[in-house]
C-alpha cells in the first residue's frame, strides 16, 4: 500500500507504531526463542491482534485465513491462562508456540485442517528433535483424532474448553454432544449443527456474524436425533 502511494516508512516509525499498539493493548509482539540454543532471538518478532475482531473489522473478513485466526486463538487462551509464550526455532524449522508456566512447558503447533498426510507429517515433525520430554500438541478443526507418535491432537473447541491439555484423554465435544442427545457435528470442519451452540459461536467469533456458514466457504450438513 504504501509502495503504491510512493510513501517511504522507515524501520524506526514502524517500530514506534507496533510499540504504541501494544502499549495500548491492542497487539503482542512474541519473541523467538531457539530452543536448543536456550536463548531469545534479537530482532525477530510474530504480531498477535487482542482481539480478533480487529482483525475482521480492518479486513471484512476473517474467513480466507482461517488458519491465521486459530493461530492467534490459541495464542490468547495460553495468555489467558498465564503462560509466557514464545515462538520456537530448532534451525530452519519452527514452532509455533513454547508455552512455560510454573516450570511447566508445552510445544504446540497450530493448523487448520489435518486431513492431507503431507499437512500431518509436516505439523507433527516439527516437533522432531525436542531435546527434553515435554508434552507436545497440534491444535486443529479437525474432529477426527490424529494423534500420534507421543504428539497429542486437539480439536480447537477441546482445546478451548480443557482444564487440561496434556493429562488423560477427557472425551471429545462430539462425544460430549453425544451424551447429551445432540449430534450432527458433520459438517467439513467438524461445526456443522444448527443446534450446537458451541460451534455457532466459535464460528461467530472465527468468522464474524452476519453470514450462515456455508456463505463463508463452511461445507456443512446436520442432523438430528
Amino acid at each position: 500500500m504504501l509502495k503504491q502511494e510512493k510513501r517511504a516508512l522507515s524501520n524506526d516509525t514502524v517500530y514506534n507504531y507496533l510499540q504504541a499498539a501494544e502499549d495500548a493493548l491492542l497487539i503482542s509482539r512474541v519473541k523467538r526463542y531457539d530452543i536448543k540454543g536456550k536463548a531469545l532471538l534479537r530482532g525477530s518478532e510474530k504480531v498477535y491482534v487482542t482481539d480478533i475482531g480487529l482483525r475482521e473489522a480492518l479486513l471484512g473478513t476473517n474467513a480466507s485465513r482461517v488458519d491465521l485466526v486459530l493461530e492467534n486463538l490459541v495464542f490468547n487462551e495460553l495468555r489467558r491462562r498465564g503462560y509466557a509464550v514464545h515462538v520456537g526455532k530448532m534451525g530452519s524449522r519452527e514452532i509455533d508456540f513454547v508455552a512455560e508456566r510454573e516450570g511447566e512447558r508445552l510445544y504446540i503447533q497450530v493448523a487448520y485442517l489435518l486431513e492431507l498426510e503431507s499437512t500431518r507429517e509436516r505439523e507433527f515433525s516439527a516437533f522432531n528433535g525436542i531435546p527434553d520430554g515435554f508434552p507436545r500438541l497440534v491444535v486443529s478443526a479437525d474432529t477426527a483424532h490424529w494423534s500420534r507418535d507421543g504428539c497429542r491432537h486437539w480439536n480447537i473447541i477441546d482445546f478451548l474448553l480443557a482444564d487440561a491439555w496434556w493429562e488423560g484423554e477427557g472425551g471429545t465435544v462430539a462425544e460430549r454432544l453425544a451424551n447429551e442427545g445432540r449430534s450432527g457435528w458433520q459438517g467439513r470442519c467438524g461445526f456443522g449443527h444448527e443446534k450446537g451452540p458451541l460451534a455457532e459461536a466459535f464460528l461467530k467469533v472465527v468468522v464474524g456474524g452476519g453470514l450462515e456458514p456455508s456463505a463463508r466457504g463452511f461445507s456443512v450438513r446436520c442432523s438430528t436425533n
